[in-house]
């Protein structure tokens, strides 16, 4: 909502409080759903069946479960063996990063990465918000390291949604502008 003006800024500034009208478009759009959401995906089913015609005595699923930093993880828990309806299923956690927040902006990282971007493309905004991956930089932040999960180049609809698919792909041209972002925000890290 920063860079918008009108009735644009006021709905993007103000996501809660449109979020009946908003719901609907993101649920239209995958690929944002995923950002504004918590995510539960099957990653994994094991079970100690050897054959194709008997029931296993026991199945394993492994869920990769994306959660916004809001969420209370017993709660989500809760709620998946409700949807269940089976007490003979049980929820666990094997694995979790800790809780952590977004880097923030007032530092050297963020004001050099901002401006390596908007060198490379002309009229640029950036902005900040949570991304899926959000996660996956938990590990450096509970150090103490500021994190930017930023890839710098330009994608088309279609790249968008081969991200993490079959066919993933990104244009050559777009590879060698987000190269020069980082190569740039590496010279800008050096004065």
């Amino acid at each position: 909502g920063e860079h918008k003006k009108g009735i644009e800024k006021l709905v993007l500034s103000h996501p809660k409080f449109f979020k009946p009208f908003l719901s609907k478009q993101i649920r239209a759009h995958p690929e944002l759903a995923a950002i504004y959401s918590n995510t539960l995906t099957l990653t994994n089913v094991y079970s100690d069946n050897k054959t194709y015609n008997k029931i296993p005595n026991s199945i394993e699923a492994y869920l990769d479960c994306r959660l916004l930093p809001e969420t209370d993880e017993v709660e989500f828990i809760k709620d998946i063996k409700k949807r269940l309806k089976n007490d003979s299923i049980s929820v666990n956690i094997t694995e979790q990063t800790a809780r952590t927040f977004p880097s923030g902006k007032q530092n050297i990282y963020y004001q050099n990465l901002k401006k390596a971007i908007k060198l490379n493309y002309a009229g640029a905004e950036v902005i900040s918000l949570i991304m899926p991956n959000l996660n996956d930089l938990g590990v450096f932040r509970e150090k103490g390291i500021p994190c930017y999960a930023t890839i710098p180049v330009y994608f088309s609809r279609d790249e968008v949604e081969t991200i993490h698919n079959v066919d993933e792909n990104i244009s050559i041209k777009s590879l060698y502008q987000g190269t020069q972002v980082y190569y740039d925000f590496i010279e800008l890290m050096l004065e």
